[in-house]
């Protein structure tokens, strides 16, 4: 059955997709480089709908309903990327405030006027927040691939005082 998968439009077709999904992905491993990736996977696209077979027996209207639901994913997906986002910037600006203060030693100043101006906005953050919407499945991906990473730091992270209790209990009876 795998055989009967990949024959069809023939190898040749499958390696240039393979080709096309590595140099996508090295083309998102820059951030500023989603234009480039977006122009690739467009183009591989509309190469594979009229040059190929792949697509020989599928209605408009399946590719109408395919697309939809492409576009509504790319948008969910990246509502919850430009949340991350938001946070981690906003965690970043914390620790540059923390740092701030401490080097500076003034303390007059609060991290709200601090930050006022250095929020991120959808505006100058554009070509990340389409590369986003457009490239889902790719960022999707890895984002599930890096989970199990993510998880584990999350749990070192509340688990760290224990650790540290741990050992100090242990080197108390020396």
């Amino acid at each position: 059955m795998l055989n009967e998968f990949l024959l069809v439009s023939g190898w040749i077709f499958w390696i240039i997709v393979a080709a096309v999904i590595v140099l996508d992905t090295m083309f998102l491993w820059a951030d500023d480089m989603q234009g480039p990736a977006v122009a690739l996977t467009t183009v591989a696209l509309l190469g594979a709908v009229l040059f190929t077979d792949a697509f020989i027996g599928v209605r408009i209207s399946t590719l109408i309903a395919g697309l939809a639901v492409y576009l509504a994913v790319g948008g969910g997906w990246s509502i919850k990327k430009w949340y991350t986002f938001v946070v981690e910037a906003k965690r970043s600006r914390r620790a540059e405030y923390d740092s701030y203060v401490t080097k500076t030693a003034k303390g007059n100043e609060t991290f709200e006027s601090w930050v006022d101006g250095k929020q991120p906005t959808a505006a100058k953050n554009k070509q990340l927040i389409t590369g986003w919407m457009a490239l889902w499945p790719f960022s999707l991906s890895w984002w599930i691939l890096t989970w199990p990473r993510r998880a584990f730091v999350w749990l070192y992270q509340r688990l760290s005082t224990l650790f540290d209790r741990i050992s100090a209990h242990v080197w108390a009876r020396a």
